[in-house]
């Protein structure tokens, strides 16, 4: 009588492969062949960039456009990216209407919020996030329309001291997409090679994980831009530490977790 064997309990996202040395030659074998498609494609990939952005910088508004900006010699194959997006400061009125919208998102996370996790944690972290924003710029920036009147406060900065201005966090921001493209095989290689997958299926999820930031990221950058270009630099903040990093590893979680729902080579129902 032939009995089938039951697939192992465990989660198959969390299940190691039996066999590490299999894993170890896939990682030995795929980093170094990802790195180097990365190498050979950059050019390629930073006109990708360079032509999405510079298009949707337009349809933003015409007189936007995607600028070169200069790099250190002995850096990598290409330029750093960003929108001369030249955005302004924020009105009294939009700081309090983004303050009073911020509060009451974060007073809402606190009704019924067991019907909604997590989306409650995560609205409540970005509208205390956006309130403390808001806070920062009353008190160390004078609004746009203040200044206009000619009225100052004591002790408060004029508009033009704000140190960071939308041309350079968007360059950050192509910045730390690239970083964090150059970072996924080796993300790869200590979290999913381990795994109980084949070795075609690593290479599908390391292509499929690589191929989806390269694409993605001149739609961060313009993401970025329009929050910045409708919203004042009083979102610049917002946009750095909630779209920044958080998105990005956000994105790769999502992927990842995907990729390791795969059935692999232990829990494949049998024929």
């Amino acid at each position: 009588m032939h009995i089938d064997r039951v697939p192992p309990p465990d989660d198959r996202s969390l299940r190691t492969h039996a066999h590490p040395r299999r894993w170890l030659v896939s990682a030995a074998l795929l980093t170094p062949a990802l790195y180097a498609l990365l190498w050979l494609a950059l050019p390629y990939a930073w006109r990708y960039w360079r032509a999405v952005a510079g298009w949707g910088a337009r349809q933003l508004d015409p007189s936007l456009t995607a600028v070169v900006l200069g790099y250190p010699a002995h850096a990598p194959r290409v330029s750093l990216l960003s929108i001369n997006l030249a955005a302004r400061m924020p009105s009294g009125t939009l700081l309090f209407a983004t303050a009073a919208a911020c509060a009451a998102g974060f007073a809402a996370t606190f009704v019924r919020r067991t019907t909604w996790l997590p989306v409650a944690y995560l609205l409540r972290i970005a509208a205390f996030a956006q309130l403390m924003i808001c806070m920062y710029f009353w008190a160390m920036y004078e609004p746009a329309d203040t200044v206009a009147s000619g009225v100052a406060a004591p002790g408060v900065a004029a508009p033009a001291a704000f140190p960071y201005d939308a041309l350079l966090h968007l360059r950050d921001v192509f910045v730390m997409n690239v970083a964090a493209i150059v970072l996924i095989p080796l993300v790869m290689a200590a979290l999913y090679y381990p795994l109980d997958f084949s070795f075609a299926q690593k290479a599908f999820a390391s292509l499929l994980v690589l191929g989806y930031f390269v694409l993605a990221l001149p739609f961060v950058l313009l993401l970025h831009a329009i929050v910045i270009y409708h919203g004042s630099l009083l979102f610049v903040p917002f946009c750095y530490f909630v779209l920044g990093a958080p998105l990005l590893i956000g994105l790769l979680v999502t992927l990842y977790s995907y990729c390791a729902s795969w059935r692999g080579a232990l829990t494949r129902e049998p024929r």
